[in-house]
């Protein structure tokens, strides 16, 4: 019976390292983008998208009544079938469909993250959270808002 017991936490402790060594090597692939380009463009904050020329009205409002603000957004170029939908980083003809791939831009807010804690906000500052947190008062990270997705994903191991 001890044995058994034994056997059984040693199984154990090796799954769990295993788990960890496996989550480590998922976190390697799906890395933060690099925030390459980074230009300003005209953003609703009620409608919370990027506006283009359609979106706006005579008084160059947006088309809901709000008045557009410039933010920051990443902005990254990519390729999508219009048939099928599949996307890739290189231009060419799909995989799926063989239909030829239309150039597509992306465009990702950016905005400043806590490490700590997973808070974010739009500006550059400290951390926010619960004063008793540890990371309460430290440097907030500048990310892009679809960091880790494509197209924002950084360069994997």
């Amino acid at each position: 019976m001890k044995h058994l017991l034994l056997a059984s936490l040693l199984m154990g402790l090796v799954c769990c390292v295993w788990g960890l060594t496996g989550m480590a090597k998922e976190s390697a692939i799906a890395s933060d983008c690099d925030l390459a380009k980074i230009e300003q463009h005209a953003w609703c904050a009620t409608c919370e998208q990027f506006l283009t020329a359609a979106d706006l009205n005579e008084e160059g409002n947006c088309n809901c009544g709000a008045k557009p603000t410039k933010v920051a957004a990443c902005v990254k170029t990519f390729y999508r079938c219009s048939d099928c939908w599949e996307e890739s980083a290189k231009a060419g003809k799909c995989p799926s469909c063989e239909q030829e791939m239309a150039v597509t831009l992306s465009k990702a807010l950016i905005v400043y993250v806590c490490e700590g804690c997973g808070n974010t906000q739009n500006q550059a500052g400290t951390c926010q959270a619960d004063e008793e947190a540890e990371c309460f008062g430290k440097a907030l990270k500048k990310t892009c808002s679809e960091s880790g997705t494509f197209p924002h994903e950084g360069k994997g191991e």
